[in-house]
């Protein structure tokens, strides 16, 4: 739903929204938003839906958070990410399955999906081009900032993991 600014009234609603809506994203007049299985784009003046696409087909579970990423939008899933081109909808790229994602971050240069169970943490570091996952790391340690979870830590720029198992700590480096 949009809202004219000068009165506060209704200039436009959708109503093709499921019950999950991820955050938006704005760029070139369109705002973009995932819902569960669809990515769309809307006109912010008009509202007419400029993209429409079937985010189910990604197999990525349903959206939680999309973002900017230059031309793209990237959506945060269930099980993974996904990328639409924010001037035509056309898919990027769907990530390798990560089941049960909890949470994710960006640090540095790097960015990282994460999910947390009961007994254990698990980390991806996710290349932002092509959707790569090109690493993970498990921890069922104690240990670390809290910040990304019981048992890892990541350096301030990024380019480390160190995992924290027992006595012993890990570290990691990310990258090819």
């Amino acid at each position: 739903m949009a809202l004219d600014p000068a009165n506060g009234k209704i200039a436009w609603r959708s109503e093709k929204f499921d019950k999950r809506i991820s955050n938006l994203v704005f760029g070139d007049g369109i705002v973009f938003a995932g819902s569960g299985d669809e990515f769309y784009g809307f006109d912010v003046q008009s509202g007419e839906m400029k993209i429409n696409v079937d985010h189910a087909k990604g197999k990525v579970g349903k959206t939680m958070w999309a973002f900017d990423n230059g031309d793209n939008v990237a959506l945060v899933c269930d099980n993974g990410m996904a990328a639409y081109s924010k001037k035509d909808g056309s898919k990027v790229y769907n990530t390798d399955k990560f089941r049960g994602v909890t949470s994710f971050h960006q640090v540095g240069k790097n960015f990282f999906l994460r999910k947390e169970t009961n007994s254990s943490n698990t980390i991806a570091a996710v290349d932002l081009k092509t959707g790569e996952i090109i690493g993970t790391l498990k921890s069922k340690g104690k240990g670390g900032g809290g910040e990304f979870g019981e048992g890892l830590d990541i350096t301030t720029d990024g380019e480390f993991v160190f995992a924290f198992r027992g006595k012993n700590v890990e570290k990691h480096r990310v990258g090819r």
